[in-house]
């Protein structure tokens, strides 16, 4: 049986295999990704509800090279661990916006979706304020937002409090890429009691 008050819950981090590197020092470094998905207030016998996710991927022209592979890595690993039942929309996003709505995850769509993000190549300036804008007016509320990025916005609203106010209620867990993702942008813009950066 369902626990009316149970919310989906998935977590996604990324640990570094070197925590400090020196600039232009050349070193390698390798990314551990781990997804974990579950229900908050649950027993161990009930079901976790089906889940509106909404992936938006950063492919603007910070992003090129390793940020970008390591951003399409994690969110390839995401729709993997996603169940049958769950509902995937990805937006790319730069100073423009390519998204697509995936629908449930059967295997048809988890190869589509998979295809789209590894499709994605780095280009454009930084507008958080598009992809946060179209989710705003998606007919599918999500329940979840997954934000990946280096957080260097470039262009449109740069507020965070408005670009937080797109979000409504839905909690929003942003992922800063590479060893130059601005903190406080990536930090501030994550909402909820579940919304995390990394």
């Amino acid at each position: 049986m369902l626990n009316p008050n149970a919310k989906p819950l998935i977590n996604l981090s990324i640990t570094p295999s070197k925590s400090n590197v020196a600039a232009r020092s050349g070193a390698e470094i390798y990314y551990s990704i781990k997804v974990q998905v579950g229900t908050l207030n649950t027993t161990s016998t009930s079901q976790r509800p089906a889940i509106n996710a909404f992936v938006c991927i950063d492919r603007s022209g910070s992003m090129s090279g390793l940020k970008m592979q390591n951003a399409i890595t994690a969110a390839t690993k995401l729709i993997e661990i996603l169940e049958d039942r769950d509902s995937l929309t990805l937006i790319g996003f730069d100073d423009k916006i390519e998204q697509r709505f995936f629908g449930r995850m059967s295997s048809v769509a988890r190869g589509d979706a998979t295809r789209f993000v590894q499709g994605l190549w780095a280009r454009g300036g930084t507008d958080f304020e598009r992809p946060l804008s179209q989710i705003r007016e998606a007919q599918i509320t999500p329940d979840r937002i997954f934000f990946f990025s280096d957080g260097q916005v470039q262009s449109g609203n740069q507020d965070l409090s408005y670009l937080r106010s797109l979000c409504g209620n839905v909690s929003v867990a942003t992922f800063g890429i590479g060893d130059d993702w601005n903190q406080d942008t990536m930090s501030g813009l994550r909402s909820g009691s579940a919304g995390m950066y990394h």
